[in-house]
């Protein structure tokens, strides 16, 4: 019964963020709203409300042996799945021109930002993003390193790497929480009222990237499919039986599960358009992934919770 009400549990929170991606792709059909003011959108929650809700976070968990433990643990398992996510892609992508790598990181790189910190703030509260955005931190390290070496061919970007909102989020919650540090009631108030904006704003964004995609079958949707069955599926199972083999459990196995199996990250589109890739296919995997994960993410969380 336990494990039933666990899933219907994720099942609800993914359900609710599904109509909140439905609000999105109505306002955008309906010209409510535009490509430009998506960009505006994203730019919003990308570099206001992700940075101070990974640092309210922070200031809401009180520092303990067990909870830096649990910190230090997330970004050890971010590594390796990203590492996974690496190997299968260089693996099972070679050679596919301008798509080569828009599959790979579409492999590698999860939607952990829009994604998984709506649903681990439902699940768990402060401390399912205190412990996701060890993940967040890790995955915009990896992505403007490794990913833009991918898609340039050329230099990986240590600035960008570590100057973004993820990252600059995390620097500043960190001394936060290992201090203590009382965050004063009219600034902590503030906080609050704009990391409730994250969930909504998140789910509307994808929402307006789905209603600019085109579901209808197309040449060459069999790699896309396959990526689907990596991200979605061989990358969070893998990752898992590596974790329980290492002895993660408990909050921490959950929580790193979140972004794990989380769809195909909005960056890859981005990051497709800005390189010159193919941006047809790139516009379709990340909304589509993104429509199939309310159905695969609690799949592999309710396995995760019968793991333990």
């Amino acid at each position: 019964m336990e494990i039933l009400g666990f899933t219907a549990q994720v099942a609800i929170q993914v359900f609710i963020l599904f109509l909140l991606i439905f609000t999105g792709l109505i306002l955008f059909k309906t010209k409510l709203i535009d490509s430009k003011g998506v960009t505006y959108l994203v730019n919003i929650l990308f570099y206001a409300v992700t940075p101070v809700l990974i640092i309210n976070s922070f200031g809401q968990v009180k520092f303990s042996k067990e909870s830096a433990a649990s910190l230090a643990i997330v970004f050890a398992c971010s590594v390796l799945a990203h590492s996974i996510g690496i190997i299968i892609g260089v693996i099972i992508f070679r050679n596919k021109g301008d798509k080569t790598a828009l599959l790979r990181t579409s492999v590698i790189f999860s939607n952990c930002g829009f994604m998984s910190l709506p649903l681990a703030e439902a699940l768990f509260k402060s401390q399912g993003v205190f412990l996701v955005s060890a993940y967040v931190a890790v995955n915009n390290l990896i992505i403007w390193t490794v990913g833009v070496k991918m898609f340039s061919g050329g230099k990986m970007s240590l600035k960008k790497a570590f100057l973004n909102p993820g990252v600059i989020g995390i620097l500043l919650g960190l001394p936060i929480f290992l201090f203590g540090i009382e965050i004063p009631a009219p600034i902590g108030a503030a906080f609050t009222h704009i990391s409730n904006l994250n969930t909504p704003l998140a789910m509307i964004i994808v929402g307006c990237y789905l209603a600019e995609a085109s579901l209808r079958p197309q040449k060459g949707d069999v790699l896309m499919w396959v990526t689907f069955l990596f991200r979605l599926i061989i990358v969070p199972v893998v990752s898992l039986l590596l974790f329980l083999a290492l002895r993660v459990g408990g909050t921490t196995l959950s929580c790193v599960m979140i972004p794990v199996s989380a769809p195909t990250a909005a960056s890859v589109m981005m990051f497709t358009a800005k390189y010159g890739g193919d941006t047809r296919l790139a516009s379709r995997i990340v909304p589509i992934s993104t429509l199939l994960s309310i159905i695969t993410m609690p799949l592999i969380l309710t396995l995760t919770e019968l793991s333990k």
